[in-house]
């Protein structure tokens, strides 16, 4: 089954609020790149096309407010027709280029207007918190959808809200946006997941709300709307009275009901929580707790239903410590069967001992609703534990594992190599083929950079098709996957930053053909300070939308959700 849910790339493991992921990454430590072992430069992939200018800010944080002409411009392929040159810098912007091996041969066919909704209205300085999410379409193929966070305002008022914007498909212009608030006592408000209805009526979300930002004692919000009209039909707050509060990682709909699954923190202990509700009037038909048999208990992070609507398939993670170490490092990936009609459990099952990993970040049923397969970083537990790309197939009826495969990140890498997989799993058309995504870290004494995987297998078999690293001599976070409708394609798009310079980030996007694996086109997008995470592809499957963030300031200190489209040929 090729779901139409969306859900936004949490780091794995990671028990803050996702929002706070921006933060996290825009203060990363740059790092001049280094030669790779051996003493030189390894190798591009594809010829060295572009050439990119960017601009540095020397005054700090404090330059918050100064809007500057973009001093990034990429020339090269369609987008490449030489134009007019740079304008001089101010005094206190520097210049800069560095040659890299990119190949940026695609331009945006729109861009949306910068949205921030803050107290001055759309493209006013947003909060440093204000971000674009997760894209999914409507079946119609006339609307784009993004759901993201604000915080409504630039300055120390976080009273963040859930923002989701509806955006014309052909043109980008804003249809409509609708904001969720949290009452009084959880005005932090963040979004994690976005499923539209099969019929294309109903756009459902979910997120959090937290007192705080670094508050533990969240409720989970799911929320329904019209369509075409941005309309609210119903919502619903749940912090369950054995709770002390639950977070909320996905969200599937199977046009009658809807899921959303996560966790939830009691005196016994964290659980995995699903919830079941009517997609018509939001009454909850059903809710389960699952405890861990470890005793740090447990929680969910993916969810997918079979194609007949009759099963919803939950994954996550029992969590525990590998002794001697104190650390919370062990984890063991499991899969429950629930019945979608009452919520009783149909079978359940985990990796075992001989395997670690973490909280499945994805699953998928094929469309002949036989099988399920799931990914997320893992490794066997008799290794070092650098964990790679981990994709495992299960029987859909009995939970009876069919294979599991392991990805490493590649070549020519020394001291530290890893997968860190944070990103999706997304099945062809047909059901017959995987294409499982992920990035793979590197430290060289000292830099340290990220480089896309991307993998596909036989979904009977667990053969691997193809594979492919994309490492353009820049650091490349967070992907998300998507495959076009026809079953033509596969697209990733994620946030590239280049680590030898003040590089402040990019929307990345490759294209892939489904069938060979080879790179079709590339693009990189940014205004000053631009992190990609959002990712769909038309119904049609003629276009792509890629969304996130966007700074209009120099330095990136405050950010507006910001969409584009890509032609997909």
């Amino acid at each position: 089954m090729q779901s139409n849910r969306t859900f936004a790339g949490a780091a794995p493991g990671l028990s803050i609020p996702s929002v706070a992921l921006v933060l996290l990454v825009s203060s990363l430590p740059l790092h001049a790149q280094q030669p790779a072992p051996g003493g030189g430069a390894s190798a591009p992939e594809r010829e060295p096309r572009g050439t990119l200018f960017l601009g540095t800010n020397a005054l700090g944080p404090a330059m918050t407010d100064v809007v500057l002409p973009d001093p990034c411009t990429i020339w090269d392929g369609p987008c490449g027709v030489p134009g007019p040159p740079d304008p001089p810098p101010p005094p206190h912007v520097s210049k800069s280029c560095i040659e890299l091996p990119l190949v940026n041969d695609r331009c945006p066919t729109w861009t949306s207007p910068p949205y921030d909704s803050g107290a001055d209205g759309p493209d006013a300085p947003g909060g440093l918190l204000t971000h674009g999410r997760v894209t999914a379409t409507r079946p119609q193929g006339d609307t784009v959808y993004t759901l993201g966070t604000s915080d409504g305002r630039y300055g120390p008022d976080l009273d963040y809200d859930l923002v989701l914007l509806a955006h014309y498909a052909g043109s980008g212009s804003l249809r409509w946006v609708q904001r969720v608030r949290g009452p009084s006592s959880r005005r932090y408000a963040y979004a994690v997941a976005l499923t539209v209805s099969p019929d294309g009526s109903q756009v459902f979300v979910t997120g959090g709300l937290h007192p705080t930002l670094a508050a533990s004692n969240g409720a989970a919000i799911t929320v329904a709307f019209d369509a075409v009209s941005g309309a609210t039909q119903w919502s619903r707050e749940d912090l369950p009275a054995w709770s002390q509060g639950v977070s909320v990682r996905d969200i599937e709909s199977d046009g009658t009901r809807v899921f959303i699954t996560g966790g939830a923190q009691s005196s016994a202990g964290a659980e995995a929580l699903t919830i079941a509700y009517d997609a018509s009037s939001g009454a909850t038909l059903w809710s389960q707790r699952h405890a861990s048999p470890m005793p740090e208990g447990s929680s969910a992070s993916s969810l997918a239903t079979s194609p007949d609507g009759s099963r919803v398939y939950v994954g996550g993670t029992y969590l525990g410590v590998i002794p001697p170490s104190t650390v919370l490092r062990a984890k063991t990936p499991f899969l429950l069967a629930y019945d979608a009609g009452s919520g009783s459990l149909a079978w359940q099952t985990d990796t075992g001992p001989d395997v670690i990993g973490n909280p499945w970040a994805d699953l998928a049923v094929s469309a002949d609703g036989n099988s399920i397969v799931a990914a997320t970083g893992g490794a066997p537990a008799a290794t070092s534990q650098d964990f790679e790309l981990m994709t495992i197939a299960y029987d859909a009826s009995s939970g009876a594992q069919r294979w599991l495969n392991f990805q490493r990140g590649g070549y020519g890498k020394t001291s530290f190599d890893s997968t860190w997989f944070n990103g999706p799993l997304r099945l062809s058309p047909d059901g017959t083929r995987a294409y499982v995504a992920g990035y793979s870290t590197s430290l060289t004494n000292p830099a340290m950079w990220f480089d896309y995987i991307v993998v596909a297998y036989d979904v009977a078999t667990g053969t691997r098709l193809w594979h492919d690293r994309y490492e353009p001599g820049m650091s490349n976070w967070f992907p998300v996957l998507e495959v076009a409708p026809d079953g033509g394609a596969v697209y990733l798009a994620g946030y590239g930053r280049i680590e030898a310079n003040n590089d402040v980030g990019h929307y990345v996007t490759l294209a892939y053909d489904a069938a060979t694996g080879t790179r079709s086109w590339s693009a990189l997008w940014s205004r000053h300070a631009s992190f990609g995470n959002g990712l769909a592809v038309s119904p049609d499957s003629q276009r792509v939308y890629v969304s996130g963030f966007t700074s209009l300031a120099v330095d990136g200190s405050y950010a507006d959700i910001s969409v584009i489209a890509y032609d997909a040929d």
